[in-house]
């Protein structure tokens, strides 16, 4: 699990700075769902 979130960390931190370049914004809420089966 903790590779996984690490991954989502940097797509996000791309993500992010690429938004902030191309349209001079930066999000203000990050909304996360998660679900495991037994």
């Amino acid at each position: 699990v903790q590779n996984w979130l690490n991954e989502l960390c940097e797509e996000l931190n791309e993500r992010i700075q690429s938004d902030l370049e191309q349209n001079q914004r930066v999000a203000q809420t990050l909304t996360l769902h998660a679900r495991a089966y037994q």
